[in-house]
């Protein structure tokens, strides 16, 4: 086992979920995609039980962007962009009811994996 944790890092993109994995492999390092990941966790598994070794953003810095108009004279269109899982917590309802409301465009990249998810997406529909 120690020669495994030696050679792995664990990033998980989804709810951690499963208590009895997590405290099995508490000693794989864990790179979380929010702070709010490493201290949100399920009732059984303890924050301090698990191996965080850091954080990598899993979203854009705001605050670091600035808004640019379409150059003068040009055919170029602005347009939103959604990029995600296909799933009720990540907002894509949000996202297409914005682009609705204001007029713009919206393009939409999305990865439909379980079953509820494509209910999700139909029922949006």
């Amino acid at each position: 086992m120690r020669d495994f944790v030696d050679r792995v890092v664990m990033t998980r993109h989804m709810p951690i979920d499963d208590a009895k994995f997590f405290n099995t492999f508490n000693q794989i390092p864990m790179v979380s995609i929010s702070d709010s990941q490493q201290k949100h966790l399920p009732k059984g598994i303890l924050p301090a039980s698990l191996n965080w070794i850091g954080t990598v953003h899993n979203g854009i810095p705001l605050d670091q962007l600035t808004f640019r108009q379409p150059h003068p004279g040009t055919s170029e269109r602005p347009y939103l962009a959604w990029m995600g899982r296909m799933a009720p917590e990540k907002g894509v309802d949000i996202a297409i009811e914005f682009a609705l409301r204001s007029g713009i465009k919206l393009k939409i990249a999305a990865q439909l994996v379980d079953e509820h998810k494509h209910s999700f997406w139909h029922k949006q529909n």
